[in-house]
């Protein structure tokens, strides 16, 4: 067996070229100076230069401050790991518990009211577990993950812990009770251990079973660190020591007691549990710069900065994690988290499914593309913010626009459904129109990738498709396929108010003040409402089917929108009415407004003879023109001989008959010419019936001797214009009936469209009683 070298052989050792073990202690001796000198030549072709390359552990330290967007982010990459502890398998009699306090510790002065003084450090976050917790040894080595199964996990313990941490705070401590009590861990992550021959992360083990022969946790821990080689250790514990104290001197003693504490409290507090996971991060940054601050302003900036992170977690968790187990106790501060978010707030709560290709385009072989190895299931959750169709759409402060209400998209993936990211307008992402309105009403889509197959970023902040090799392809994909869904769902709810997005938007609102049961379901549990669909290729869309379509209501979705029995349904009636009526008016008019050839003929006919008996009929015509004094006009008689007048050789009592006669005709002459495509223009003596045209009812026209009927013509017409007159009465006649059948209808659509106006009417009162109410509801939330 071979011997094992001690590798911490000192630099100015002796050593021989004819022993092996001498040979690896030159090797090691090399490597230590090269690392302790990193001015040496770096040339490999140097034969004393070491195969090890220098990593600067302060430019680690640097770039891991980096990785994060927000303080929200940097703890959410925490509690991933907290998460995933707590939830890895479902074990009988386990109950997963993830905790998120304050590090409080009191102090020996007293304030004004005689209570203890208390000194807020930094925050905590822990959780238990079913299994084993990977070693710290093995977590805090850079660049090293302990997860293997990437698709079920979100957290990296190892990679996110230490980025998170050190973007948080620069000195921080991991504690892990690993299997009982007499197996303890400690380790470091600090700022001042990380130096230019490489990062340093310590990692440390005690035990802090109580026994017979057993030395206290505390007694162990002032032994390991009061040894000169962990000198720079203990500076770091002496300096949480002095934050403990209130701003005194930093003392080991005092930071290894507020260490104990912790380890007491994970081993005490969770003695049914055997592997407890714990982070303490020590004044956590906040934007505030602390140079210049006094120590007791800074102690008072730290206590608001950790209780606004609370408050923050409060109400940003349970958006940020769809598929926490009911079984988990998520405490948060002195506060149990419930994880119902998104079904407190959607109106319509409805799921999809849809089969997702990753590598080959969506129009390839469009009817088997959901067949192909790479396809996966994606869940879609869809419905309308019943909260932020509430929100005011100008900002307070700047008086600027905003458009908050659009079609929103959150993106969650792995086993615990964890937030990845979200567009607050989705539309042109997901191939909809972006114009005006359309696609608004606080539509919310959530893409749910349980089974892990979006790529990450490293950090979990975006969906990196350019880390797989048809990234592109993977992408248009499920936009392609969201989209689709997203476009039917939204158009069905919108046809159920006769497409009127305000009526549609009003209707949401309306749920604003009520409120789920107390004791939801999870999600996976929920029974919500789905849908049947059916997919079709439409030119470069994809394109559900809607008639063969069908809606399955779900017991879980609690807020329906449902359709106006009275105002909406009349309204869709009028308008299929109104499709009807026009339908079958098409033909009658064009029957008008385009005359059969026979009745061209006449026309042309009866012109010609105008033109041939005009200088003959003149003083006729100016006779008609210009009434008598007695107020009767005159008229020409069918002959062609000396005109008769008719005041003068009819009978008195018929001169009322006459006047409505010739009014009758005038309003007919002006309604005529009003269509401009039929002529019924034409002189008394030429009409062979005695019908009236127009709005006025029919006048029975008379001779001038007060008979009813026509005038028998006189026996010098020649018997061709016997033929043609009776021809054009005829014709007159089937014009005339036509004519007032249109009527008819235009009065009919008259009617109709006067009922819209009333229902549109009733609708508008109905929307702006809506919005009276939501304006008292902001008031009384504002006064509030």
């Amino acid at each position: 067996m071979a011997e094992v070298l001690d590798l911490t052989i000192s630099d100015d050792e002796d050593a021989t070229e004819s022993s092996p073990q001498n040979i690896a202690a030159v090797s090691v001796k090399n490597e230590s100076s090269f690392r302790s000198n990193p001015t040496i030549s770096r040339f490999n072709n140097d034969q004393d230069a070491p195969k090890v390359t220098i990593v600067n552990g302060k430019g680690f330290w640097k770039s891991w401050t980096r990785s994060f967007k927000t303080t929200l982010l940097k703890l959410l990459d925490l509690i991933d790991n907290a998460v995933d502890g707590a939830t890895l398998e479902e074990t009988s009699g386990f109950t997963g518990r993830v905790e998120i306090y304050p590090d409080v510790y009191e102090q020996s002065t007293t304030n004004r009211r005689g209570k203890k003084c208390t000194s807020t450090t930094g925050l905590c976050i822990r959780n238990n577990s079913p299994k084993k917790i990977v070693p710290l040894s093995e977590a805090l080595k850079v660049h090293h993950t302990t997860k293997v199964d990437a698709a079920g996990e979100i957290g990296e313990n190892g990679i996110g812990l230490k980025q998170a941490c050190a973007a948080l705070a620069d000195l921080s401590f991991v504690l892990v009770k690993n299997g009982s009590n007499a197996n303890v861990e400690l380790g470091i992550v600090a700022k001042s251990l990380q130096r230019e021959d490489g990062p340093y992360l310590p990692a440390f083990q005690f035990s802090n079973e109580i026994g017979e022969g057993q030395s206290p946790l505390r007694d162990q821990m002032v032994s390991v660190f009061s040894q000169p080689r962990h000198d720079d250790v203990a500076q770091c514990i002496a300096k949480y020591g002095a934050d403990l104290s209130g701003g005194g001197d930093p003392s080991l003693a005092a930071g290894i007691d507020g260490l104990c504490e912790h380890f007491d409290s994970i081993c005490h507090e969770f003695y049914d549990n055997d592997y407890v996971f714990e982070v303490l991060l020590n004044r956590i940054r906040h934007d505030q710069d602390g140079e210049g601050l006094v120590r007791r302003a800074l102690d008072a900036q730290q206590k608001i900065t950790v209780k606004q992170l609370i408050k923050e977690l409060q109400m940003e968790i349970p958006k940020t994690y769809l598929h926490i187990p009911e079984s988990l106790k998520f405490i948060v501060g002195k506060e149990e988290l419930t994880f119902q978010y998104w079904q407190e707030r959607l109106v319509e709560f409805s799921t999809f499914t849809v089969k997702v290709g990753s590598t080959i385009p969506w129009k390839q072989n469009f009817e088997v593309s959901d067949q192909h190895p790479d396809a996966y299931n994606v869940r879609l959750f869809v419905g309308f913010d019943r909260h932020r169709i509430a929100d005011p759409d100008i900002e307070a402060d700047t008086g600027e626009k905003r458009e908050n209400k659009n079609a929103s998209l959150y993106f969650y993936s792995r086993q615990s459904g964890r937030l990845i990211k979200s567009e607050p307008d989705a539309r042109h992402m997901l191939g909809l129109t972006t114009s005006s309105s359309m696609y608004a009403s606080a539509l919310t889509i959530i893409i749910d990738d349980i089974g892990g197959n979006l790529p990450l970023s490293p950090t979990k902040q975006e969906i990196a498709f350019g880390l797989e090799n048809r990234g592109a392809v993977h992408e248009e994909n499920l936009f392609a396929w969201v989209g689709s869904v997203i476009k039917f769902y939204y158009n069905y709810h919108l046809k159920k108010f006769n497409n009127q997005k305000k009526i549609l938007s009003a209707k949401v609102s309306q749920y604003i003040d009520i409120n789920l049961p107390s004791q939801g379901k999870s999600y996976d549990k929920s029974d919500f409402t789905t849908f049947k669909l059916a997919f079709e290729q439409y030119r470069n869309t994809i394109r559900v089917n809607t008639k063969l379509t069908k809606e399955i209501i779900g017991s879980d979705t609690y807020f329906r929108l449902m359709p106006d029995s009275k105002s909406d349904n009349l309204k869709g009636e009028q308008k299929k009415r109104s499709r009807r009526s026009s339908q079958k008016k098409q033909p009658e008019m064009e029957s008008i407004q385009q005359p059969d050839s026979e009745s061209d003929n006449l026309k042309g006919e009866r012109k010609k003879r105008s033109r041939r008996s005009s200088r003959k009929k003149q003083p006729e015509m100016e006779s008609i023109q210009q009434p008598s004094s007695c107020g009767i006009g005159k008229t020409a008689k069918r002959s062609r001989s000396q005109p008769i007048s008719y005041h003068e050789e009819s009978d008195p009592d018929s001169s009322d008959d006459t006047r409505v006669k010739m009014e009758a005709t005038i309003m007919n002459n002006e309604f005529d010419n009003d269509l401009g495509c039929i002529d019924l223009c034409e002189s008394s003596d030429e009409e062979g019936d005695g019908t009236v045209r127009g709005d006025l009812p029919p006048v029975e026209r008379t001779n001038v001797t007060g008979e009813s009927g026509a005038r028998d013509a006189p026996e010098d017409e020649p018997q061709q214009d016997k033929s043609i007159a009776s021809l054009s009465a005829s014709n007159e006649t089937n014009k005339i009936h036509q004519l007032e059948q249109v009527i008819k209808q235009l009065r009919g659509e008259s009617s109709s469209k006067f009922a819209s106006l009333e229902s549109e009417n009733k609708a508008l009162k109905e929307k702006l009683e809506q919005k009276e109410k939501v304006i008292s509801v902001l008031k009384r939330r504002l006064g509030a």
